[in-house]
């Protein structure tokens, strides 16, 4: 069933088996069974930790063909994979395409934008989306401030990443 598929599929992504994941894909639909977005998002999120950025972008080519529509996750998978190759525009685009589709972005859609943006050492552009995310009713978290304090520490501002600490443990 689809569940014991994603499973096989999911681990195989983790461990790198692209090609056997992919295999594992084939054979589900050859046995009539239909694959989620789970299984969607697996693929996706193997496919950019293996740094094939267009098979990832082809299997959500794929989703939107099928009419399957792509939750917080699947934006968030897909950001992620963009920021890593410092395509911060294009995901950005996809967060404003995802808001638009009225996908309702959450703590980890957000927390992977602001750690893309302290990344690229954009630290007015991560603290506006952490603005947005509590006017949003959404709480920055650990992941939130660690990404807000590795960027300042990274571009070496100590006070700002001092002060965003004590705001934390506060």
């Amino acid at each position: 069933n689809v569940v014991t598929f994603g499973i096989l599929i999911d681990v195989l992504c983790k461990v790198g088996e692209l090609v056997a994941a992919r295999n594992y894909f084939v054979c589900m639909i050859i046995f009539g069974v239909v694959p989620n977005l789970t299984v969607y998002n697996c693929l996706i999120d193997g496919y950019f930790k293996a740094g094939n950025l267009s098979a990832a972008m082809d299997m959500y080519s794929e989703i939107k063909m099928l009419d399957i529509s792509p939750d917080a996750f699947t934006y968030s998978i897909l950001m992620k994979g963009l920021y890593n190759v410092c395509r911060l525009e294009e995901g950005f685009d996809l967060f404003r395409y995802m808001n638009k589709e009225g996908v309702l972005a959450n703590t980890v859609t957000y927390n992977t934008l602001i750690d893309g943006y302290c990344t690229a050492g954009i630290m007015k552009k991560a603290l506006e989306l952490c603005s947005e995310m509590t006017e949003k009713g959404i709480d920055p978290n650990v992941v939130t401030f660690s990404s807000l304090i590795n960027g300042y520490c990274k571009f070496r501002n100590m006070e700002a990443a001092m002060g965003l600490y004590t705001e934390m443990v506060i």
